[in-house]
């Protein structure tokens, strides 16, 4: 056997390795798009039974939509006589729709006519999973940018990668998701330390606070107060992120103080009324000012507390006055005022 013999033969017996091993789909066509030859392995990667495979229009089991972006791949083979690529869907005998990404070389048979070998590969599961993933950024997307809390992403290096428009109203951010200001420089000085903790101990992994408090100078000059919380992610490739998700809490706590102020006053106004006042739930005393201490003998108005009315009430005024109070519990209608016989803790008859 010649030297060029033996190497036709080689090559031959790699070529048949190469299909029966590859996990890619080898085949040939003509220029009308019939199938020639498909490789041993085609029928298991591409859901056709092998008799349904040879003779078969290469354009046949391609969906409607995808068949004009191969008649023009057909051309740059059979007419140009250049390599083409392309990705498109086709039907499997049962029906089902598969992604085909493929590649197609030239060449001559033995006869001179011009075939085309094609080189498939089935990537349904890699465009379903880049489908789901597009989704599922659409849905982040969406979500970010109604919600009413400010979220951002950023790279360890502090590099804004996302910021929403809730971010971009509050703190300063520009569409690019460039700060226009230096992130650090904009938290009040007094609660920098306590960021720079918590951002620390996030970048070495460690367990993030489950809340971050701290106060920020808002681009008109005006201070926020900002509750926030900080995750940790590793992308594939080795990259740290950091998803912040924070909110204005400034008219929160600014309510909350209010509230405090307006019950310390409440509070203030009832301790020091000249008149006693009593606070009964369900029979017992829950609370008495200092007046309503001494109206009711007692020495203190925790002393009063726990007692019931029936301890205070005269005998001859047991029966009415728990009635009375029991319907001012129910919400029933009642008169402004009543009188009513007391026998204080100190045995004094008021």
């Amino acid at each position: 056997m010649t030297s060029a013999k033996r190497d036709l033969k080689l090559d031959g017996e790699r070529f048949r390795a190469l299909s029966l091993s590859s996990f890619d789909m080898l085949s040939e066509v003509d220029q009308t798009g019939r199938v020639t030859w498909v490789s041993p392995n085609h029928a298991r990667l591409s859901g056709f039974e092998p008799h349904a495979l040879v003779d078969r229009l290469g354009l046949q089991s391609v969906l409607p939509d995808d068949q004009p972006l191969v008649a023009e791949q057909f051309k740059k083979l059979f007419e140009r006589g250049e390599n083409a690529r392309a990705t498109f869907r086709t039907r499997d005998e049962h029906g089902a729709i598969r992604w085909i990404e493929c590649t197609g070389t030239p060449v001559r048979s033995p006869e001179g006519d011009v075939r085309a070998l094609l080189l498939s590969r089935d990537v349904t599961e890699q465009k379903e999973t880049e489908a789901r993933l597009e989704a599922s950024r659409e849905r982040f997307q969406t979500i970010a940018e109604n919600a009413y809390d400010m979220i951002v992403e950023h790279d360890e290096r502090g590099n804004v990668l996302f910021a929403n428009d809730e971010t971009l109203r509050n703190l300063g951010v520009d569409r690019h998701g460039r700060w226009t200001r230096e992130p650090l420089l904009m938290v009040v000085p007094e609660d920098r330390p306590e960021l720079q903790r918590a951002l620390r101990a996030i970048m070495a992994g460690d367990p993030p606070p489950t809340t971050t408090y701290y106060r920020v100078v808002r681009p008109d000059g005006g201070i926020s107060s900002i509750e926030a919380r900080f995750r940790r992610y590793v992308t594939p490739d080795g990259g740290i992120r950091i998803h912040t998700i924070a909110r204005d809490i400034t008219d929160r706590l600014e309510n909350e103080r209010r509230v405090q102020a307006s019950e310390a006053r409440y509070r203030e106004l009832v301790e020091k009324s000249p008149l006693g006042i009593l606070v009964v739930s369900g029979g017992k005393i829950r609370f008495a000012n200092a007046a309503g201490a001494g109206v009711c003998g007692a020495e203190s108005p925790e002393a009063l507390l726990g007692h019931t009315m029936l301890d205070l009430l005269h005998p001859e005024d047991r029966v009415a006055i728990p009635k009375l109070i029991k319907r001012i519990e129910r919400g029933q209608p009642v008169a402004d005022l009543a009188e009513v016989r007391l026998r204080g803790l100190d045995g004094v008859v008021r």
